[in-house]
C-alpha cells in the first residue's frame, strides 16, 4: 500500500468515529417506540434551544424583546445553552403525557409550541437570520406538534412514523440527518 493509500485509511477511520456516535444515536432514538414521551423530550429541548435564535430578530427590531425574553436570557453559546435545558428535558422526559410534557418547555420560556411554530413562518428570518429558525425550524416544529397530538391520542402508527421520521428532517446547515446530527453533537458537547 503506498503512502497516500495509508494516509486516506486513517483519515477513513478517524471519520469513521463520529459516525458511529451519529448512527448509535439514531439507533437509539429510532428504537425508542417504547418511550415516545422521553424522545418528544429530546426534540422541545431542540426546538427550543434553536428558538433562543430569535435573538437575531429581537436585535433587528423585526420581532419584540418581550414575548421572546426567556428564550434571549439563554446562553448564546449552543452548548452552554444545551447544558441549561438538560434539566427541562429530564423533567419532561418523565411527564405522564405528551402535553405535559411540552408544558414543561412552555412554562419556562412562556411560548408554546405553536408560538415557536408562528415564529419559524416570519419570512425575516432569510433576510436577518438565514443561518438559523426560518422554513426548516418550522417543519421540524410542525412534526413534533404533530408527535405530541399522535402520543396522547395513542395514535401509534403516527406516533411510530414521526419518531423515524424527525431525526432524518434537515435543518438550515446539515440537509440530510440534520436532527439526529444536531442532537448527537449537542449531547457530545456536554458528555
Amino acid at each position: 500500500m503506498s503512502a497516500p493509500e495509508r494516509g486516506c485509511g486513517r483519515a477513513l477511520r478517524s471519520m469513521s468515529a463520529p459516525v458511529r456516535h451519529i448512527d448509535r444515536t439514531i439507533a437509539a432514538m429510532s428504537g425508542s417506540a417504547e418511550d415516545p414521551v422521553a424522545r418528544l423530550a429530546d426534540y422541545l429541548a431542540l426546538v427550543y434551544h434553536e428558538a433562543r435564535n430569535v435573538r437575531h430578530l429581537v436585535n433587528s427590531g423585526i420581532v419584540g424583546a418581550d414575548q421572546w425574553r426567556f428564550l434571549v436570557a439563554l446562553p448564546t453559546n449552543r452548548d452552554a445553552a444545551w447544558r441549561e435545558l438538560q434539566e427541562l428535558r429530564r423533567r419532561a422526559s418523565v411527564s405522564k403525557t405528551a402535553y405535559a410534557s411540552a408544558e414543561v418547555f412552555a412554562a419556562r420560556f412562556r411560548v408554546t409550541l405553536e408560538n415557536l411554530q408562528a415564529l419559524n413562518s416570519d419570512e425575516a428570518w432569510r433576510s436577518y437570520a438565514a443561518a438559523y429558525g426560518g422554513t426548516p425550524w418550522r417543519v421540524i416544529v410542525e412534526h413534533v406538534i404533530e408527535l405530541r397530538d399522535a402520543i396522547d391520542r395513542g395514535d401509534t402508527p403516527t406516533t411510530d412514523h414521526l419518531l423515524a421520521r424527525i431525526p432524518s428532517l434537515g435543518h438550515n446547515t446539515v440537509i440530510v440527518d440534520g436532527v439526529a446530527r444536531k442532537l448527537s453533537n449537542l449531547d457530545a458537547s456536554i458528555a
